[in-house]
């Protein structure tokens, strides 16, 4: 039978943690760690076995030097894991995407599995980060879709899934930024923004 997955351990005063780290980007980071304990308190009541996604999965959007990769890091410290990251310009081939689940049995680095894979199997729980998710290739994002939704991936190597529902996923990206900063200095109804940024960042991820 399949181990149940350790537990990641979130702190009540999460946003002033991060923010001893990350300068300046207050509102985000309570809205995120807001979210985050808001899910750990609803899973905990969650009957065993049900649990089927992620803990909280986060989109960082914003001008390079604004403080995403900072905000993943200063998370993960708070958490006391390792921040398994991925720099997924590094990822913009098909081919290399097989790097991340793993090769199919046969070819060139089947025997260690994929980076993503095994990094979740090993780890078992913590932050898991995409830097600059616009620039992988599309056949990744299938795969991101399925982590999101199922909290699980196979690692074609070795045809096992991996369980992901202890792990906070964040991506950054730069994209459609400028027009990201303006809907947010001029939008002030947080539903309204939140449709808008949407629609903005619908034009990248279609």
């Amino acid at each position: 039978s399949t181990p149940a997955p350790q537990r990641v351990l979130i702190p009540a005063d999460l946003a002033e943690i991060i923010k001893k780290e990350v300068v300046g980007q207050e509102e985000a980071i309570d809205h995120m760690a807001e979210t985050i304990l808001s899910r750990v308190e609803m899973r905990s009541h969650a009957k065993a076995g049900v649990i089927s996604k992620p803990i909280f999965v986060g989109l960082l959007v914003g001008a390079t030097g604004a403080g995403k990769t900072e905000t993943a890091k200063a998370l993960a410290k708070a958490l006391n894991v390792e921040l398994l990251r991925f720099d997924m310009n590094q990822y913009s081939d098909p081919n290399a995407v097989s790097a991340l689940i793993g090769p199919p049995p046969g070819y060139i680095g089947s025997d260690k599995g994929g980076k993503l894979t095994q990094g979740i199997k090993i780890q078992g729980a913590g932050v898991i980060l995409f830097d600059e998710i616009e620039k992988a290739h599309p056949d990744f994002m299938a795969v991101l879709m399925t982590l999101m939704d199922e909290g699980r991936i196979t690692d074609n190597s070795f045809g096992e899934a991996v369980d992901a529902t202890q792990f906070i996923i964040l991506a950054t990206s730069n994209a459609e930024f400028e027009k990201v900063l303006e809907v947010t200095k001029t939008v002030a109804d947080p539903v309204a923004r939140e449709a808008r940024l949407k629609d903005v960042l619908s034009r990248v991820w279609k």
